[in-house]
């Protein structure tokens, strides 16, 4: 029976990831921080591993007899203050679980990283070749991209695959992320202005077929993407209104005034003020950023993505729930 290692199980895609690991025969071992609120975990199966991704010892206990590992750990943040702990965490803490993995004998290994470690195409969609080619000044970025460059800098010693999820959406008490914010700010008040751009949104089911899939079939050096349906901003809002039967956008913003607004609120947010702005989603959601990925799909030998508003309707419902 094969032992795997889950890092990241509190978090909306590793939650989801584990619960439908659980219905299998394999061994489960979550590694979590002793300050993890794991109540979200109850009534699934696992056995716990105590650490962090800067503690050698612990990454040693973690992967001890595991035949697989898929690592979710990260931390998000949109700003500049937390520049060194994305370093310490995103890319330094990868190194050091990809290094205590292959000298346990871990035999495969699925880095979740994301599209932000990748370019976005200047026409059309970015497949996943598309090189980095994001501006200096996102750290976020960055770090995930030199997470991604780390997790593969020993290729060879065991299989490393890396999987990269677009906006993911799913039920649950997961509220940081673009499409949450939409949709509670669609249950209060709606959706009066669009930015113009376009963003691609995956349901949470999907990207853990991708990972399973990945985990069982992949080769080494495979880069997956994990992405769903290509939307324009406004679009996606109209959508959400619709199933929130709230106002939905009547105008769309100049991709120059939402970029205008969004330095402003970056700004606001490097200096530590209060307040959760989320600037960088502005700047994302006025850029058109779709994705093809027919050569993950055909490897894979995946389904369709589930449907857009099926997806939306999911993370509603939630919301609604906790009212």
């Amino acid at each position: 029976m094969a032992r795997i290692l889950i890092t990241g199980a509190t978090g909306l895609i590793g939650f989801h990831l584990l619960k439908a690991l659980s219905s299998g025969d394999s061994k489960l071992r979550v590694l979590h921080r002793k300050t993890s609120d794991l109540n979200i975990l109850r009534g699934i199966i696992f056995e716990a591993a105590v650490g962090d991704l800067s503690d050698d010892e612990a990454l040693q206990r973690a992967v001890k007899d595991c035949d697989a590992v898929y690592h979710l750990a990260a931390h998000v943040s949109m700003g500049t203050a937390d520049v060194e702990m994305m370093q310490r965490i995103n890319v330094a803490g990868t190194a050091a679980l990809v290094s205590a993995a292959s000298k346990a004998g871990v035999k495969r290994f699925v880095n979740v990283s994301s599209v932000a470690a990748m370019g976005i195409a200047a026409q059309g969609q970015a497949d996943e070749s598309e090189v980095y080619n994001h501006p200096p000044g996102r750290p976020y970025m960055e770090t995930k991209r030199d997470a991604e460059k780390a997790a593969h800098a020993n290729s060879g010693l065991m299989t490393m695959i890396s999987v990269r999820p677009s906006l993911v959406v799913g039920p649950g008490p997961f509220r940081r992320g673009m499409i949450a914010t939409f949709v509670r700010r669609a249950l209060r008040s709606g959706l009066p202005l669009a930015p113009r751009g376009g963003i691609n949104v995956v349901d949470v089911e999907d990207v853990v077929r991708v990972l399973i899939e990945a985990m069982n079939s992949g080769q080494d050096n495979d880069r997956f993407l994990a992405t769903g349906h290509n939307i324009s901003t406004k679009s996606l809002m109209k959508t959400i209104c619709k199933l929130t039967q709230t106002p939905g956008p009547a105008l769309s913003v100049p991709g120059w005034l939402t970029l205008s607004v969004s330095h402003a609120m970056q700004g606001w947010m490097n200096l530590g003020l209060p307040g959760e702005l989320p600037a960088i989603h502005m700047r994302l959601a006025a850029t058109v950023i779709h994705y093809d990925d027919s050569w993950t799909r055909q490897r894979l030998e995946l389904d369709a993505p589930r449907s857009l508003e099926s997806t939306l309707q999911k993370r509603i419902d939630w919301e609604r729930s906790q009212k």
